[in-house]
Order: C-alpha cells, then structure tokens, then sequence
C-alpha cells in the first residue's frame, strides 16, 4: 500500500513538473495516478489522505467522477478533517453557504449518520 501510494504521489509530482514547465507528458502517467489511487480506494490499509490526493488530483483536471471520489472517501472515512474540508469547499463553490447548510442538514438527517456528523456539520 506504501509502494503504491508513493508511486502515486510520484507520478502526481512528474505531472505538476511538466505542466510548470508547459511540457507535455505521457498519458500513461494520468492513467497510472488514477489506477493508483482506485486500488487505495479499496485497500483494507488505504486511508483518508489517499481519497483527498485523488480527488484534489481529479478535480485539476475537471474530470467527470471528481465528484464520485470524493462521496466515496466520505462513505468510507466519514470522520476524515480532510474529505469534509473538500465537500464544503465543493458545497462553497457550487451552491454558497445555503447550500453548504442545507446539505448537512440532509446527511444529518440520513438514516445510520456518523456520529461526528454533528460536528462537521457545526463547524461548516
């Protein structure tokens, strides 16, 4: 898990490399990072920060299931500082401050919410 999350984290580091220096870059490497981090996705040994890099690294790039990643690492870490910092920069961003409390409200009211829901939901 280790190996893998280094690798990731590499691959990540050559990308934001080449595009500082406006060079262009194999496809594979983009491919590679994200097959990466879907495998840590649903390693017994994955952890919040590897959810987070996925999907700060998915959203650079306007992809598709920036979204998806991110309701994932919550659904698996739901008590993760940095999953909650990135849904309610996601809520901001998108449907401003009502939004943001409207949308804590409904996953406090979710059957079988987290019991540091409240919490993040406070502090948003």
């Amino acid at each position: 898990m280790e190996v893998l999350a280094l690798f990731a984290e590499a691959r990540q580091e050559a990308i934001v490399a080449a595009v500082r220096k406006q060079e262009p870059w194999p496809p594979t490497w983009t491919a590679d990072v994200h097959a990466a981090y879907a495998v840590l996705a649903h390693h017994p040994f994955g952890r919040d920060v590897h959810a987070a890099n996925h999907y700060d690294f998915l959203q650079f790039f306007g992809a598709a299931d920036t979204d998806a990643v991110l309701d994932r690492g919550l659904e698996r870490f739901p008590a993760s500082p940095l999953l909650h910092e990135r849904l309610r920069a996601r809520l901001l961003e998108r449907t401003g401050a009502d939004g943001l409390e409207a949308d804590y409200e409904r996953r406090l009211a979710a059957q079988g919410a987290p019991a540091t829901l409240p919490w993040f939901a406070g502090y948003a």
